[in-house]
C-alpha cells in the first residue's frame, strides 16, 4: 500500500508505523469501538484471598512508613487494622495514611481483602463465585461499601432475601465498622493506592476475609501486543487475513491518505473494514440456545 514489497524496505519510523496500525486493528478486535465485549477473549481469573494474620509493626508518628512487616504485593489495596482504625496498605512498607499515634510498635492484623488482577483484565464477564461458598453479589465501589457500612440502617439486603450477618445494626459503633467472615460482595477498584501513580485494577471483597477462600471468575481480556515480526495474533478460528488485516488496511489508509497512502480506494477499505467487524460481531458467541430462566423450587 505505500509502494515497497518487504517490510525490511521500510525506514525505522515506518516500520513503527505499521506495526502500530496493525496493534490498534488487533486491540479492536478485542475491545470494540462500539463498547460490545465478544466472547472469544474471555479468560477465567481466579486468586486465593488468605487468612487475616497477626502482626507487629512499627511506626512513626506523622509518618505511613511502616517496618517489621511486608505487606504482599498481590493485596496491596487491602486493609490492615491498626487498635480501632483500619488503613489500607499501598506498598510494601506504607500505609494509605500518616500514623497520628505514638511512634514505637503496634499490634496489628493484616487482611486479604483485595486481590490484585492481571492488567490484561477489561471487564468482568459474569458474577464472581467464591469457591464452597457461592456467588458473590456486586457494590457500585468502595464508598457504597463505606456507606452501607455506617450508616444506621440494616446493612445490606440481598435481592433473594438471603442475610450476610447475624444480626442487624440500628446505630454505629466502631466495633462494627468492618465485618469479617464469609464474603458476600465484590467491588472492582481501579485507584492507584502507590506514593506515584500506577494503573491497577483490585478485586475487593467483602465482609473481610477470616479464612482462606479460593475466587474464580470470567473476564474479558485485552491481548497481548504484538512485539517481534515472529508474534502470532490471536484470533478466532484464525481469522487473521479476512477480518484482522481488513482493519489495519483502513487503519494505514485513513491514517496516511495524501501522505504516504495515495490510492483512491480509502471509502471501499472502510467498506471492507466494517464486513470484517459484522463478521467477528457474528462470531461473538458459539452457544445460540441460551434456555429459560430458571430459580430454585419453592423451599429449597
Amino acid at each position: 500500500m505505500w509502494g515497497f514489497e518487504n517490510y525490511s524496505d521500510l525506514g525505522t519510523q515506518d516500520q513503527a508505523d505499521i506495526d502500530s496500525f496493525i496493534g490498534a486493528a488487533y486491540f479492536d478486535c478485542y475491545v470494540p469501538v462500539d463498547g460490545s465485549r465478544p466472547n472469544f477473549p474471555v479468560k477465567y481469573q481466579s486468586g486465593i484471598l488468605k487468612a487475616a494474620v497477626p502482626a507487629t509493626l512499627t511506626m512513626t508518628n506523622g509518618s505511613p512508613t511502616v517496618t517489621g512487616y511486608v505487606f504482599e504485593a498481590t493485596y496491596f489495596g487491602s486493609f490492615v487494622k491498626i487498635g480501632e482504625r483500619f488503613y489500607r496498605y499501598n506498598a510494601a512498607g506504607t500505609i494509605s495514611a500518616p500514623w497520628d499515634g505514638e511512634s514505637g510498635d503496634v499490634s496489628a492484623t493484616v487482611y486479604h481483602n483485595a486481590y490484585n488482577l492481571s492488567a490484561t483484565v477489561i471487564e468482568m464477564a459474569g458474577m464472581p463465585n467464591l469457591i464452597g461458598v457461592g456467588l458473590l453479589g456486586p457494590m457500585p465501589g468502595p464508598d457504597a461499601e463505606l456507606l452501607l457500612r455506617t450508616e444506621p440502617a440494616f446493612d445490606f439486603a440481598r435481592h433473594d432475601g438471603r442475610m450476610p450477618f447475624a444480626v442487624s445494626r440500628n446505630h454505629f459503633r466502631q466495633s462494627a465498622y468492618f465485618d469479617t467472615g464469609d464474603p458476600r460482595y465484590y467491588h472492582i477498584d481501579q485507584a492507584a493506592v502507590t506514593s506515584t501513580f500506577a494503573q491497577a485494577t483490585r478485586f475487593h471483597v467483602y465482609p473481610l476475609p477470616d479464612n482462606v477462600f479460593t475466587f474464580e471468575f470470567q473476564a474479558n481480556i485485552a491481548p497481548a501486543a504484538l512485539s517481534s515480526g515472529t508474534d502470532v495474533p490471536v484470533m478466532p478460528y484464525g481469522t487473521v487475513d479476512n477480518i484482522l488485516l481488513p482493519i489495519a488496511r483502513e487503519k494505514l489508509a485513513m491514517n496516511t491518505v495524501n501522505r504516504r497512502y495515495t490510492g483512491n480506494n480509502v471509502r471501499e477499505l472502510i467498506s471492507q473494514a466494517n464486513d470484517a467487524r459484522a463478521q467477528l460481531k457474528g462470531l461473538r458467541r458459539v452457544q445460540r440456545d441460551m434456555g429459560s430462566s430458571m430459580r430454585p423450587k419453592r423451599g429449597w
